[in-house]
């Protein structure tokens, strides 16, 4: 789907950010870091304010552009 460019909604990728956003507050909590879901979140925080928060979660290859 990324290579294609094809962001037709399977996963919504506003809703993946949303439970990633959970399981960093969890590990804050738990004394842990998550460096791999602090930087995807960080990628899909940039893709969902270029507006592909309702396309699949493919669309996170837009932040990388």
């Amino acid at each position: 789907m990324m290579l294609s460019g094809d962001f037709t909604p399977k996963g919504r990728l506003a809703l993946h950010h949303k439970d990633l956003l959970i399981a960093q507050q969890l590990a804050r909590t738990a004394g842990m870091t998550l460096p791999g879901v602090d930087l995807v979140t960080d990628l899909e925080s940039q893709a969902i304010h270029a507006g592909h928060g309702d396309d699949d979660i493919a669309a996170i290859i837009t932040a990388l552009d």
